[in-house]
């Protein structure tokens, strides 16, 4: 009788065996399911905060206002504005002699006007035409 008793309790334990590892295994899938889900929370509330903040455009408009008080700016033209990030690239060229870095400039191409735009000090530095330098100069020869 103890070898049938012996006998059952192996096959108790061997049962016992894949219970065990079905609940580790339901355990580390339970693991990961959380880890997954707290990933992709996180990640959503981050593209959420990027998605907060003006874009290109009202910063644009925003600068576009500041200039305005300025100085006079051509009509109800919308300028394209952009941000000097390396001065020492443009140095070089007269118009943008006096420019730093995070100056703002902004473009009205309707009326062939630059502007140069001091953030950090709310001032005006430089103020110029769109100049064409590709087209032709046509000179009258006179007799």
């Amino acid at each position: 009788m103890d070898r049938h008793n012996n006998s059952n309790q192996t096959i108790n334990r061997q049962e016992r065996k894949p219970q065990r590892s079905r609940g580790r295994l339901i355990l580390v899938l339970i693991a990961s399911l959380i880890i997954v889900t707290l990933t992709a929370i996180v990640i959503i509330q981050q593209l959420k905060l990027r998605d907060t903040g003006p874009d290109e455009q009202e910063i644009a408009r925003q600068i576009q206002e500041r200039v305005s008080q300025l100085m006079i700016l051509p009509g109800d033209e919308e300028a394209l504005v952009s941000e000097i990030s390396n001065a020492n690239e443009v140095n070089d060229q007269p118009f943008f002699a006096d420019v730093e870095d995070g100056d703002q400039v902004l473009v009205f191409l309707q009326s062939a006007r630059i502007v140069i735009y001091r953030p950090s000090t709310n001032m005006i530095v430089n103020v110029g035409p769109i100049v064409d330098d590709s087209a032709p100069i046509e000179i009258e020869e006179t007799e």
